[in-house]
């Protein structure tokens, strides 16, 4: 009897293990894999989280710094993946300026790596790097200003491949540098690579960096890809000078539209089940185009336009059937299906940490100071709630999901604004460069970037990564 007592003693653990690691552990690890921020605009290039829970205002005190880490000059966001942080930023290397790719420890702020990619672009706007890092498994993709595009291991940032995307496909860099976030889509990485003659577009080998295919007779803008799958067949959508179009998984053209904006440089965004919103300045403004497949023909259509929806270098997000971005320095919410204003709000810059703002739609939206083209949105999945990162000027930047942290705003010490203030100002205020992480009392909060370059002659401001705890 004792034996058998003993047996028993033994085995029941043993069967509640193996019950955990059967179906608890997958569940918590996939929940975990979800809240990952592999690229620009996250998962699916939409700026919307699942992340839940998030906290709906700052203690009155504010938030307490966890932890802080100087980086260098650049507007590249944040991918985090597996509790790893991935961004570029300029740096001295020996004697030289180089754009750099660098992992960080997201729990404490250590910099694990640093790998050079290439020269570091100097402009009246701004130096430094402009794209964020993809990552896929076990590879970073990134892209320096100059256009050296490289496959770097995630373990400790070595280079498995590395090519000059104008040296490539005979490409001219864009003005301010190449700022495009390259997408990884099966075996294929693709990225923008300004190439004329049907080379603005190229599909790289992702293992070995030799080109597959190019498509789009375009020079290299200033925006990345967007996924989406209309009428049942999977395409990505581009904005390439005043064009919006669609090419299919193989490189094959879809369709294409022509706008009168002279500047696209925000996100397209897919509305559900065919449509596609573009907006920019200098024209039209804001299109809800309809994108409709018979018998192989693709038709395009307008289905409205707003003149007053200018999305300059921010991108808008779609939420439950609204629009939600910036009219110049004016956040307005606009209805999908009929482009009608549904409120709008002025006093905010282009971003102003902690503001709330309401909307008949999403409730206690709590808008969080961010450098980007593109607002985002976490998507509570419990209570009807969203916590939007609103662009703040015209750098672009992201946010993500990772365990137990959020983003909130930057924070700069300069003689006239102490630190423990500088989580409240305006990101105009100031050219200096940094991410802030707060940890949170939710299980899955939230996570982001704040990045901006330093501006000469503007002393005792820093340029830093940041942690924040409440």
């Amino acid at each position: 009897m004792q034996r058998r007592a003993s047996r028993r003693g033994i085995l029941l653990p043993l069967v509640l293990i193996l019950l955990f690691l059967l179906f608890l552990a997958p569940a918590l690890g996939a929940e975990a894999a979800s809240n990952d921020w592999p690229q620009f605009r996250g998962r699916h290039r939409d700026g919307v989280s699942p992340a839940a829970g998030l906290l709906q205002a700052w203690p009155e005190a504010g938030p307490r710094e966890l932890w802080r880490r100087p980086i260098g000059e650049g507007y590249s966001s944040v991918a985090a993946v597996a509790g790893r942080l991935y961004t570029m930023y300029a740096a001295t290397v020996g004697d030289a300026q180089l754009e750099v790719a660098a992992a960080f420890d997201a729990a404490t702020g250590e910099e694990l790596w640093r790998t050079p990619i290439g020269p570091k672009i100097e402009t009246e706007f701004g130096n430094g790097p402009r794209s964020t890092p993809t990552v896929d498994g076990g590879t970073l993709f990134v892209l320096g200003s100059q256009g050296d595009f490289a496959a770097l291991a995630t373990a400790d940032g070595a280079k498995k491949w590395a090519l000059s995307l104008p040296e490539t496909f005979q490409s001219g860099r864009p003005q301010w540098g190449y700022a495009t976030s390259a997408i990884v889509v099966g075996e294929l990485v693709i990225v923008e690579s300004g190439g004329r003659e049907g080379k603005c577009y190229a599909a790289l080998d992702k293992a070995t960096g030799e080109t597959r295919w190019t498509t789009v007779s375009a020079p290299a803008g200033y925006n990345s890809l967007l996924p989406a799958t209309i009428g049942g067949r999977r395409q990505l959508v581009y904005v390439a000078g005043q064009t919006i179009g669609a090419f299919d998984l193989e490189g094959h053209e879809l369709w294409s539209h022509r706008t009168t904006n002279t500047e696209t440089h925000a996100m397209p965004l897919f509305v559900p089940p065919d449509n596609v919103f573009v907006s920019g300045i200098g024209g039209e403004g804001a299109t809800l185009l309809k994108v409709h497949e018979d018998d192989g023909a693709v038709t395009v259509e307008p289905v409205w336009n707003d003149p007053s929806m200018r999305n300059h270098f921010h991108s808008s997000l779609y939420y439950q059937g609204t629009v939600y971005g910036f009219d110049n320095a004016t956040l307005k919410a606009l209805s999908a299906t009929t482009g009608e204003l549904a409120w709008s709000k002025r006093g905010l810059g282009r971003g102003l940490a902690g503001a709330r703002v309401g909307a008949p739609e999403v409730v206690d939206a709590v808008q969080v100071v961010r450098a980007g083209h593109d607002p985002l949105v976490a998507v509570g999945q419990q209570r009807r709630m969203a916590a939007g990162v609103m662009d703040c000027s015209h750098k672009r930047s992201i946010g993500l999901s990772v365990p137990k942290y959020l983003m909130i705003s930057r924070k700069i010490s300069s003689p006239s604004r102490p630190a423990s203030q500088a989580f409240t100002m305006r990101s105009t205020s100031s050219r200096a460069s940094s991410f802030l992480i707060v940890r949170m009392r939710s299980a899955w909060p939230f996570f982001g970037l704040r990045r901006k370059p330093s501006s000469p002659g503007r002393m005792g401001r820093t340029s830093s990564v940041q942690a924040l705890y409440f």
